[in-house]
């Protein structure tokens, strides 16, 4: 059975909120002190002086960022910071001299002076510190926005790297037309869909087929939460301001008003890469005990921009989840063997499939490289994303604090994760590529792997 559950919806009112923050990620000056500040993000600011290689980057994913005006705001925030060290600075020595003069108040012209002039100084860099502070997260902010840095296996354009097969050459009715038909499927108008017979015990088989062989692999299963703060989905890269992508959870206090508005909740799923990072935020993990490798089988959300009509576009999924975590330099090597691993998976499935490295304007903000499942859909004569695995290098775990220590230094690991499987898509495709008249979706493999 595939289904949101009833009781989650009944206690929580999920929607799509613009605030008046800037970052749940990145909290500065006065919030800083009246609220529990998570994590304080590793900022890379060298990127801003590789304009070139940056430039690149951003033209190529289709960005439009000023840089010129980024790194005029960024050194004018350094002058200002520069200043208000030296006020600092005055400010002591002033402190000292009036502290001095007032154990012998001989000169109280010289004491009233000076503390006129502590005053001035006290007041002046009052006003540097506020200003100071909305300029910091206007330019960090601008900073931590920045794209990562895309791989050297990222192409100019699509680039199939495996196929399996022929792609069919037929057109096919819509699998939800044959689905309902076989009775293998009942939609629930608004919010998801259940498995029945047939489909149902798919869903068991697949799963299970790929957790067997997950766990051939040295993978661990791991358990997640479903739910993930704030600060961890756009320590992850994904902005939660006004993004129709990621379901927020409203909560009220006793008198119905909104609580911190830093400190949301947002339904993500168990098998996601935030509910992973959710976990590994600011943890300090041995060094001997790299690489991590770990999956979840479970559950993926996404926002009511889906219309949950078909397969291919449901609000909840039922998908496994890869993590790795890498500190050596070989981590490149552990994300082709990932690769290999989703080749003798698929292709002893049975059905066309192909692995696709995606152009950069494809990407996400936090993806230095994605390679995309797709099975063809026959019906509407188009690839679908089936799966995905996604080499983000070190950019989530400096913006999370997922380190490590070697005794010399502290490490940043590269993270490499992704949905290697992503199971109501699946289905439809096999729907609609299966010629046989009873629409077997069981083949001998996976009769296997039935409970």
């Amino acid at each position: 059975m595939y289904t949101i559950s009833k009781l989650l919806f009944a206690n929580a009112t999920f929607y799509h909120v613009r605030r008046n923050i800037k970052s749940a990620l990145y909290i500065t000056g006065e919030k800083a002190q009246h609220m529990f500040v998570a994590v304080h993000p590793e900022i890379d600011c060298s990127k801003i002086f590789r304009e070139d290689e940056l430039s690149l980057n951003l033209q190529k994913r289709g960005i439009n960022i000023n840089l010129e005006k980024l790194k005029k705001r960024f050194f004018f925030f350094k002058t200002v910071e520069e200043k208000k060290i030296i006020l600092e600075e005055t400010r002591d020595e002033l402190n000292t001299l009036y502290n001095n003069l007032t154990k012998n108040p001989t000169n109280t012209d010289k004491i009233n002076q000076l503390k006129l002039h502590k005053f001035v100084v006290k007041e002046e860099l009052k006003s540097l510190k506020e200003f100071l502070t909305g300029l910091q997260e206007n330019v960090m902010l601008s900073i931590l926005n920045l794209p990562n840095d895309l791989h050297e296996s990222t192409p100019e354009t699509d680039e199939v790297h495996y196929q399996y097969l022929e792609k069919p050459n037929y057109m096919s009715q819509n699998h939800i037309d044959i689905a309902i038909k076989l009775d293998l499927i009942k939609l629930v108008e608004g919010w998801g869909c259940f498995f029945k017979s047939e489909a149902s015990r798919f869903e068991s088989a697949i799963s299970n087929y790929f957790v067997h062989r997950l766990i051939d692999a040295q993978f661990i299963p791991f358990q997640n939460a479903d739910f993930t703060r704030s600060v961890i989905v756009e320590g992850c890269g994904t902005n939660v301001i006004g993004n129709n992508e990621i379901l927020t959870i409203h909560e009220l206090n006793k008198k119905n008003e909104v609580v911190q508005e830093l400190c949301r909740l947002h339904l993500t799923g168990s098998a996601s890469t935030y509910a992973f990072m959710a976990y590994f935020a600011k943890h300090v993990v041995p060094y001997s005990i790299f690489p991590l490798k770990y999956f979840c089988y479970g559950r993926s959300y996404n926002g009511n921009i889906r219309t949950n009509d078909n397969l291919f576009n449901l609000n909840q999924e039922s998908v496994l989840n890869v993590f790795l975590a890498i500190v050596e330099d070989d981590a490149w090597q552990e994300f082709q063997n990932l690769t290999q691993l989703i080749i003798e998976l698929y292709d002893s499935l049975g059905w066309h499939y192909r692995l696709v490295y995606l152009q950069p304007d494809k990407l996400k903000k936090n993806e230095s490289l994605r390679l995309s499942i797709q099975m063809f859909s026959t019906s509407s004569q188009e690839y679908v994303e089936v799966g995905y695995v996604s080499y983000y290098g070190k950019y989530i775990s400096e913006r999370l604090l997922f380190s490590c220590s070697n005794k010399t230094e502290t490490l940043y690991p590269k993270i490499i994760s992704g949905n290697i499987l992503n199971v109501p898509k699946l289905l439809g495709c096999i729907l609609e590529n299966d010629q046989t008249p009873d629409k077997k979706l069981l083949n001998k493999l996976l009769c296997q792997y039935l409970p």
